[in-house]
């Protein structure tokens, strides 16, 4: 940028002659020094705010710029193709200005490197080692600052090493410093004695931008050490320092938010000595988002002499959003203190996950969260001094599946210490800790030590500190058993008693010697006279009653042993209802004696409020609660004005849990929707399902099932006119007894991006027609399939007045090989399918004409798969369509796909197609049409059969059109390709067969055979082929066409007659050409 030119644009008058501009080292001078004119594009005042750029020109890996003077620039820029250059200070100070910067990058390709050596550079705004390139202090030199911020291959790989060089003082301080990230492998080489404190004020980032979008990469920092097999530390006594008590920084070592594979690794590690202390908003070691998948990140910090850190929130190992991730983490703290309000460990979806926290005589507090998913592991190695888990009164200790904290007791407690604990909790948390150390959550063990058989571990309360501890004590300390009692709020509705046990009060049980439990009770409030029984009624028909005192619950054990606690019984009335989306938890039935699953009690619902009725918003059902078992009913309620009403409008439904299931009992009810009706696993690779039974479902716009299995039992289904459903996804829905469907919406979709199975053999359509705009069975996406299950109590006609479509899509574009079939497989016949006896057929209409493929894919992908509409007896078959396709591919790679057109056995026929096309390959593999007609007529206005660009052997495709005393006749052209094959049976009853506008375009291996199958019982013409036209030579000579006449005495002729060519029997009047 030259401010001299926007002085001229401006009328302005400048004193200097330029600045802010870039002067390039050409290297054209009698020497190599900084102060001789010649060596530069322009001569290089000092000092100068422009910027020296080292480009292409002059590189070498032995001869050096050399800095004859101390110089202040505006800042510096090696950018080449490849090639080095090596800056010799000369024992001199080269100064960046305040906004300048020290930026190293490749032109366009190589690897640039820039060397400093001999003297110091200090620098106040931002240092880039970047697209490949190196920056190299050496041979004395030294970087000082404090620096703006410091980026190392964060948009392309970089590399920036202290080899022979150091910080100035020792000391590294920067506001932000970012390695690697962005895809981009970022390395910090620091050799032993080079640095000796690292200073970032803000962000510490190691493979992380701090923002979403950013995709793998990888950091290191330190040195490979060889005695370690090349892993990076930092070496010896480096001390290391982020943010501060008022301005706290962000440690992030591997933190990926993007969908992209991975596999990389990112590590800070001390070799020994130095001191940590940190002030942080989050420190995040390995979390992924989206896809990514094994990704690691490593911070140890085992060895530091000294350690302190304060933290608001620690994410390890754990992993955002959807798909397969696998986020791994390994921390590693020494002797010292660590505190955090939140701590978030794992991943519960991800078996590759895993996250690790190893506290060697650290004090860990943590004051709110403690989460703990599946892959989550914590080691304490306790010596002669507590250390630990420091947990406050009020936190939250999540610990899912096989989460676990493990501490271990390496040596007997030291002078004065008592109790040694490895976990400390504010409170009295006996029970809860000592239920998860009795489930094998919290493992308690002694290492090896002088003395340890005096020794056992276990879980107390002390009430003269105030404390839980998880301790080594002596044995001949006396461990009681604990109960934990939890407040409960119960919801009432118009009962006269309600039943509370024990049970229902106890939140966890500690029994640390197995005693032999011998009774549970509960005490009576002090209104109601305290005893002590088995069971409370409290009365609620008249005044809650709501009370401060407690209700004590108390268990016995062998030996007089007893362990109590006290909590508090409140009733309320149900909660107001909201309108806003609600997700079910069903808690109200979390009692012995109270089976609340309905709808309208609020615990049930996230947020203890039940939805309203009606609602706008969506009903969510998902992991809570997710047991197919257990019903939820929707009960009789007051609609929204108060009047009693046996239906419920809700926005939309939505259940989506990642495995398990729900079950709905309408109860007789209507459930109605304004919106969708959503069956949908939204991630991981569970089995999803829905039960839904005994009622009405209106469903207002579409009903989806996507990777779930959903079960619909006596329930009378409404999808309205512009509505949709589908089931796709590697979904299921059955249609048990009982359960009916109305016949006329929108679309029907099975099997459309992904497997689809739709089961309606128990069920009915209602009014028997199925009446759709489109139809849709299999196809879309990469190999779905599509199973449509009826029989002829199911439905009597199907009406599509669009798109019949098996195995297909609109646009045609990334369809992949599938199946599509419907009807059911019949087992007398290998199981194939076919419709159900008597079933109709319409498509389309004269005035408005519709589409009928059976496998019509555009794929390169392998497999072979079949798409079947075939007649097993009866009905009317009746299509007005601008296309019939029957086996069509495009791609390179589909294997042999196989489409089936089968109508023999329907009792009347009648198509008429635009264009008709049967096993056409475009690609390069077989493709196998067969169209199978019966006694009837159809129309075609081009007939196009077999492959076109196929170099396939001949028998992995082929082209069928079968009549059966069927009128086919072809009104445009005619085109058959090597690998078609027409089969024209002739009958008795009629002239029938193929009848074609002219001679059709014939390749070389097709062919027509035309069979009388009987003598004519009719006057008239008798015959198997018409041609337009006086073809008969060209006919007699054809080599495609064939006949068999032994049914009528061998009397078959080729004939013209009337302007047209036959082959059959000629009139017995009129004038008729036959050649011989």
């Amino acid at each position: 940028m030259f401010i001299r030119s926007l002085g001229r644009a401006a009328g302005l008058t400048l004193v200097a002659s330029r600045c802010f501009a870039d002067v390039t080292w050409t290297g054209g001078g009698a020497d190599k020094n900084w102060s001789t004119p010649a060596n530069w594009s322009v001569a290089l005042n000092n000092p100068t705010t422009d910027r020296v750029v080292f480009a292409s020109t002059d590189t070498s890996d032995t001869v050096a710029k050399n800095m004859d003077a101390d110089w202040t620039v505006g800042g510096l820029r090696a950018i080449q193709n490849g090639g080095t250059h090596i800056l010799n200070l000369c024992g001199r100070t080269l100064t960046i200005g305040t906004n300048g910067d020290l930026y190293v990058q490749r032109a366009s390709s190589g690897a640039a490197v820039l060397v400093i050596s001999n003297g110091a550079v200090l620098v106040t705004n931002r240092i880039y080692a970047e697209q490949g390139s190196y920056l190299i202090i050496t041979n004395g030199a030294t970087l000082g600052g404090p620096f703006r911020n410091v980026y190392v291959g964060t948009g392309g790989n970089g590399y920036m090493h202290f080899t022979g060089g150091s910080a100035s003082g020792g000391v590294f301080e920067t506001g932000n410093i970012q390695i690697g990230g962005n895809n981009s492998e970022g390395r910090l080489v620091i050799s032993p004695g080079s640095i000796t404190t690292i200073r970032v004020h803000t962000n510490f980032f190691l493979n992380s931008t701090g923002a979403a979008g950013k995709q793998r990469g990888a950091a290191r920092i330190g040195w490979p050490d060889p005695a370690r097999g090349n892993q990076w530390y930092l070496p010896y006594g480096v001390n290391i320092r982020i943010g501060s008590p008022s301005a706290r920084g962000r440690l992030h070592v591997h933190y990926i938010t993007s969908i992209y594979d991975g596999g990389t690794f990112s590590r800070l590690a001390t070799t020994g000595g130095g001191q940590f202390e940190a002030w942080l908003s989050e420190l995040i070691v390995s979390e992924t988002w989206g896809t990514e998948n094994g990704s690691t990140g490593i911070l140890d910090l085992a060895g530091m002499d000294a350690f302190w850190l304060d933290a608001v929130e620690a994410r390890l190992g754990t992993s955002v959003s959807n798909g397969t991730r696998a986020s791994r983490a390994w921390v590693y703290f020494p002797a010292g203190t660590a505190r955090f309000d939140r701590v978030y460990m794992g991943d519960s979806v991800n078996a590759g996950s895993y996250a690790l926290l190893d506290l060697s005589n650290t004090v860990c507090a943590i004051s709110q969260t403690l989460q703990m998913k599946t892959s989550g592991r914590i080691n304490i190695r306790v010596w002669d001094r507590p250390a630990g888990l420091d947990l406050s009164n009020d936190v939250s200790l999540v610990c899912q599946g096989s989460a676990r904290i493990t501490v271990t007791f390496n040596s007997a407690p030291g002078p004065g210490v008592d109790p040694l604990w490895g976990i400390r909790q504010a409170g009295n948390h006996a029970a809860e800790l000592g239920s998860l150390a009795q489930s094998g959550t919290i493992l308690l063990q002694k290492g090896s030590f002088a003395g340890s058989n005096d020794y056992k571990t276990c879980v107390f309360h002390d009430s003269g500190s105030g404390f839980t501890y998880a301790a080594l004590v002596t044995n001949t300390m006396t461990v009681p058993p604990a109960v934990k009692a939890k407040d409960i709020s119960v919801e009432v509705d118009g009962e006269s008693t309600i039943r509370i046990t024990p049970a229902d009060m106890i939140l966890a049980v500690y029994n640390p010697d197995s005693l032999s439990e011998t009774n549970r009770t509960i005490s009576c409030p002090g209104y109601m006279g305290g005893a002590e029984q088995p069971y409370i009624d409290f009365a609620t028909s008249g005044p809650l009653p709501v009370t401060n005192e407690n209700v004590t619950v108390k268990i016995y054990y062998e030996g007089g042993v007893t362990a109590q606690d006290s909590a508090k019984a409140v009733f309320v009335p149900i909660a107001a209802p909201v309108l806003t989306n609600v997700t079910w938890q069903g808690l109200a039935r979390n009692y012995a004696y109270l089976d609340r699953r309905e709808w309208k009690w609020g615990a049930n619902w996230v947020g203890n409020r039940p939805p309203s009725n009606p609602t706008p918003a969506t009903v969510i059902f998902e992991d809570l609660d997710a047991l197919p078992s257990v019903a939820k009913l929707l009960p009789p309620v007051p609609n929204a004005g108060g009047v009693a009403t046996d239906a419920w409008t809700v926005g939309n439904i939505r259940v989506g849990n990642l495995s398990g299931g729900h079950t709905l009992d309408l109860g007789g009810r209507t459930l109605r929707t304004s919106g969708e009706f959503r069956v949908e696993r939204l991630v991981g690779s569970g089995a999803s399902y829905l039960v839904c039974s005994n009622g009405t479902l209106d469903v207002g716009s579409q009903m989806v099932i996507l990777n779930s299995t959903v079960t619909l039992h006596n329930v009378s289904i409404t999808v309205p006119a512009q509505g949709t459903v589908t089931v796709s996804s590697a979904s299921t829905a059955v249609f048990t007894n009982g359960t009916s469907i109305n016949g006329k919406f929108l679309k029907l979709a099975v099997g459309v991006s992904g497997n689809g199975i739709l089961d309606m053999r128990q069920a009915t359509v209602r009014g028997g027609t199925l009446d759709l705009c489109d139809l849709q069975v299999g196809g879309g996406g990469a190999g779905s399939e599509g199973y449509l299950y009826f029989t002829s109590n199911t439905l009597q006609t199907i009406r599509v007045a669009s798109n019949f479509f098996l195995n297909s899509q609109e646009p045609l574009a990334g369809m992949q090989r599938g199946a599509g079939l419907v009807g059911a497989p019949d087992p007398t016949v290998s199981n194939l399918w076919f419709l159900p006896r008597g079933v109709n057929i319409y498509i389309g209409s004269p005035s408005a004409r519709g589409r009928l493929r059976v496998h019509k894919d555009d794929s390169s992908y392998g497999g072979t798969k079949t798409s079947r509409l075939v007649a097993s007896g009866g009905g009317v078959f009746e299509a007005w369509l601008t296309e019939l396709t029957v086996a069509y591919t495009k791609g390179s790679n589909e294997g042999n796909p196989v489409g089936i057109l089968d109508l023999r056995a329907v009792d009347s026929f009648f198509a008429e197609a635009d264009s008709v096309s049967i096993g056409e390959d475009l690609g390069t593999r077989g493709t196998r049409g067969e169209v199978l007609l019966p006694p009837g007529t159809a129309v075609f206005g081009t007939l196009t059969m077999g492959r076109v660009t196929n170099p396939a052997p001949l028998g992995a495709s082929y082209a069928i059109l079968e009549l059966n005393d069927t009128i086919v006749a072809v009104t445009n052209s005619a085109t058959l390709s090597d690998t078609a094959r027409v089969r024209i049976n002739v009958y008795g009853n009629r002239a029938s067969g193929l009848i074609l506008p002219g001679l059709p375009s014939v390749s070389n291996g097709a062919s027509v055979v035309v069979t009388f199958i009987q003598p004519p019982t009719h006057q008239g013409l008798h015959y198997g082929l018409k041609v337009a036209g006086r073809v008969a030579a060209a006919l007699q000579a054809a080599t495609w066409l064939s006949w068999n006449d032994s049914a009528i005495g061998g009397r078959a002729l080729i004939y013209e007659y009337q302007g047209n060519t036959y082959l059959g029997l000629p009139p017995s009047g009129g004038t008729v050409f036959v050649v011989h």
